[in-house]
């Protein structure tokens, strides 16, 4: 609820700027359709993985500096999935109840297997974007974008094999507390209208920084969020 409440003044202060601005070289409309992608990294040998599909939706607020050039604003929700199927090795210490009673093996013993996992991230998109008018249809668009967090979920399951003799199936994991609030990166796409008051958009963003936060260890390389979204957009005004 708290982090909803950031969204909702953002609103209040973007409406605020509209009643100041109408009338003059500004456009305002909405926008939904799906966000699809997935966060990219090393990709080990033998993993596979699924693009994610979710909604999303938002508004566009516009403002012509020339015939050509124009600056806009495009907050909205956007939800980010994914799934993989990842390989994993390395060193573990196994502990098991005999009678009741814990009891820890005193050493390291190599295991090898392999992580199903996924993504299901929720996000407020605050894309702040230079607009250039091509020609009457086409509006070609790039610039920065911030992201905040409002749930952030990476949880699966790991199958492995410890000591080559020791059978682990099934062993869940959550790796959510390691996704950053916040996420930083860039844009570029392309605007076009199709008929009346209706467009057809697409944009790519890729992150400038790692989804996860400094203290997450699991993963080597930075994984970072790349997500095509495609919208129709219908303008108010």
């Amino acid at each position: 609820m708290f982090r909803t409440n950031y969204f909702l003044v953002l609103i209040g202060l973007l409406g605020l700027c509209c009643t100041q601005l109408h009338g003059q070289k500004l456009y305002v409309g909405v926008q939904a359709g799906i966000a699809l992608g997935s966060p990219i990294g090393k990709v080990p040998e033998g993993a596979t993985g699924a693009l994610g599909m979710g909604p999303a939706v938002g508004i566009l607020i516009g403002y012509q500096l020339t015939d050509r050039v124009g600056i806009q604003l495009a907050p909205g929700y956007a939800q980010k999935k994914a799934r993989y199927r990842s390989p994993i090795s390395g060193t573990t210490k196994v502990s098991r109840e005999i009678f009741g009673i814990p009891f820890s093996i005193p050493f390291n013993l190599n295991y090898e297997g392999f992580a199903d996992g996924s993504y299901d991230n929720q996000y407020i998109d605050i894309p702040l974007q230079i607009t250039y008018q091509a020609n009457k249809k086409l509006q070609l668009y790039l610039g920065g974008q911030v992201s905040y967090l409002l749930k952030g979920i990476h949880i699966g399951e790991v199958d492995v094999t410890v000591a080559g003799i020791l059978n682990v199936e099934d062993e869940p994991f959550d790796q959510s507390e390691f996704i950053r609030d916040w996420d930083v990166g860039a844009m570029l796409g392309a605007n076009v209208a199709i008929w009346k008051k209706l467009s057809l958009q697409a944009d790519i963003y890729v992150g400038l920084q790692s989804l996860f936060t400094d203290d997450f260890e699991e993963l080597e390389g930075v994984y970072r969020n790349v997500y095509l979204k495609i919208q129709l957009g219908y303008r108010i005004f």
